[in-house]
C-alpha cells in the first residue's frame, strides 16, 4: 500500500518536472538546440534546471520522508542535483544531437577528417584524465569542450560533452579518475555533477557567441550584395566622400557620368570632379550643410573636360 503511493507519488513528480520545464521554456520561446543568446542560456537553465528540478525534489523528498521529517532536506538536495543534471546536460544535450542530426546539412571531407581528429584527440585526453586517481586533472578537459564550441558551435559542444559524461561516469563507478580523491561516495556524485554541468555550461555560451557573430556577419555579406547590386542598377550615379573631401564609395554608374572609372575615383578629391570655376560653389554649398544651415542642397556645376576638344558637361548633384 505505501509503496505503491510513494512509487505514485515519484512518477508524478518526474511528470511534473517535465511539464514545468516544458510550459515555462514554450512560453518564453525557448528551444533546446536554438540557445543563441546568453539571455536564453540562463534563462532555459532557470527553467529547466532550478524551478523544474526544484518541485519534483519537493514532491519527492516529501513522499519518501513522510516517515521520517528529519531526512526530508537531504533527500531534497541529492533529488535536486541529480534531476538539475539531467535536464540541463542530459536532455539538452541530446536534443541538440538529434536537432542538428535531423537537418539538411551538406558534409565536406574536411569536416569529416576535422571531426574525426578532434573527436580521438579529445577522447584520449578524457580517458587519460580518468585512467588515473592520483592528481586533480579535471580541468584538463575543459579545453575539450571549448575547442568543440569554437570548431563546431552547440553541435560540438554537445557531442563532446556526452562523450565526457560517458567516460568520467563509467570511470567513476569503476573506481577511478580524479573525482576518487574524495573519500565520500556521496560527495563524489555530487563533483561528479558538478564537473559535468560546469563542462557544459563553459561550451554553450561560446558556441552561441560564435553562431551570433557568423550570423552577423552573414547578415552583412547579404547586405552588402543587395546595396551592390541596386547601386549598380542605378541610373544615377552615387559618391561618398569622408570629412578630408576624399571619396570611399562611387556606384558603376558614375563612369558615364564622369568618364572615370569608379574604382579610380575612390581616394580622390572632391575637388577633382568640379571645375575650377565653379569650387568656390561647391564649398559654399557643402559649408551650408556642414553648419546646419540646409539639411540637402542641390547644385548644377561643370565638370572638368576629359581632352580639349571634349564637350562642356553640366552635372545637378543633390549633397
Amino acid at each position: 500500500g505505501d509503496s505503491l503511493v510513494i512509487a505514485a507519488m515519484l512518477a508524478s513528480s518526474n511528470t511534473a518536472e517535465v511539464m514545468i520545464a516544458l510550459a515555462l521554456s514554450r512560453r518564453a520561446g525557448l528551444s533546446i538546440a536554438q540557445l543563441g543568446t546568453i539571455e536564453q542560456q540562463i534563462r532555459f537553465f532557470i527553467f529547466s534546471g532550478i524551478t523544474a528540478p526544484a518541485v519534483s525534489a519537493t514532491i519527492a523528498s516529501l513522499s519518501l520522508g513522510w516517515s521520517n521529517p528529519v531526512t526530508v532536506p537531504s533527500i531534497w538536495v541529492s533529488w535536486f542535483i541529480t534531476d538539475c543534471l539531467g535536464m540541463t546536460l542530459i536532455a539538452s544535450t541530446l536534443g541538440v544531437i538529434v536537432k542538428h542530426s535531423s537537418a539538411d546539412r551538406r558534409i565536406r571531407r574536411a569536416d569529416v577528417v576535422e571531426w574525426t581528429t578532434l573527436t580521438l584527440a579529445g577522447t584520449a585526453l578524457t580517458v587519460g584524465i580518468f585512467a588515473q586517481s592520483h592528481l586533480p586533472l579535471l580541468f584538463m578537459a575543459t579545453p575539450v569542450v571549448v575547442l568543440h564550441a569554437v570548431r563546431h558551435g552547440i553541435l560540438g559542444t554537445a557531442i563532446s560533452t556526452l562523450k565526457i559524461a560517458v567516460i568520467s561516469i563509467t570511470a567513476t563507478a569503476m573506481g577511478s579518475g580524479p573525482i576518487m580523491l574524495t573519500q565520500d561516495p556521496w560527495l563524489r556524485l555530487v563533483i561528479l555533477q558538478l564537473f559535468l554541468l560546469s563542462v557544459f555550461a563553459m561550451g554553450i555560451p561560446i558556441a552561441a557567441l560564435l553562431r551570433r557573430e557568423q550570423s552577423a556577419a552573414f547578415s552583412l555579406r547579404n547586405r552588402e550584395a543587395q546595396s551592390t547590386l541596386v547601386s549598380e542598377g542605378m541610373s544615377d550615379a552615387l559618391l561618398a566622400f569622408d570629412g578630408g573631401g576624399l571619396c570611399s564609395f562611387a556606384t558603376g554608374s558614375v563612369h558615364a557620368l564622369t568618364g572615370i572609372p569608379a574604382n579610380q575615383l575612390i581616394g580622390s578629391h572632391a575637388s577633382d570632379l568640379v571645375t575650377s570655376e565653379d569650387r568656390d560653389r561647391m564649398q559654399a554649398a557643402i559649408g551650408r550643410i556642414r553648419d546646419g544651415t540646409e539639411a540637402s542642397v542641390t547644385i548644377t556645376y561643370r565638370r572638368p573636360k576629359t581632352s580639349p576638344d571634349s564637350a562642356e558637361t553640366f552635372v545637378e548633384a543633390k549633397l
